[in-house]
């Protein structure tokens, strides 16, 4: 009786210190896929932060006013950072996201890279604040009716800085015209 207390104390400690391996991996344990809605909102995210950081990039490049190069400073290192925890949040779930751009941000940004100047300021001021229309919608979309919980927590905490963008952009095109 001793060696069966024994036995059975032995295997409690292995149990409770988990000597054990690990029991195998299940289909059951792989990452959940995003609905089809979260996925179209990390799709759509993804081809929009690209844009905003090549278009930024352009900006730096072509814009004549200071404060135009200092709002596509922001964009770029927002977007990029934004681009960073979207793309990581997939690879964790498994899901590839575009790696190009849309037909239209792709169209808007050979139409942008065409001008210098004031001109260039003007349109590319004018595209932003349609974009962070558009991206506060988005966000705010997801994070209040997103049902995977990382990319509703995703939307909800980049939210504040697209509506700060959206807010920066609106005074920088009061302030052209």
């Amino acid at each position: 009786m001793n060696a069966t207390i024994r036995a059975l104390a032995a295997c409690g400690a292995v149990l409770a210190f988990g000597v054990l391996p690990a029991a195998p991996a299940t289909a059951a344990d792989a990452p959940v896929k995003p609905s089809h809605a979260d996925r179209s909102f990390a799709d759509t995210a993804a081809e929009a932060g690209m844009a905003e950081v090549q278009m930024a990039k352009l900006a730096q490049q072509h814009a004549a006013g200071a404060d135009v190069k200092s709002f596509a400073d922001r964009m770029v290192a927002d977007h990029t950072k934004a681009n960073q925890q979207l793309a990581s949040i997939a690879t964790a779930e498994g899901v590839a996201l575009p790696t190009k751009l849309s037909g239209k941000d792709q169209r808007e940004l050979t139409r942008l890279g065409k001008l210098d100047g004031a001109a260039f300021d003007k349109e590319y001021v004018k595209s932003q604040v349609d974009a962070h229309k558009d991206a506060v919608k988005l966000f705010t979309r997801e994070s209040k009716s997103g049902k995977d919980g990382d990319l509703k927590n995703f939307a909800g905490t980049t939210l504040p800085t697209l509506e700060d963008h959206l807010s920066m952009v609106t005074t920088l095109s009061k302030s052209m015209k």
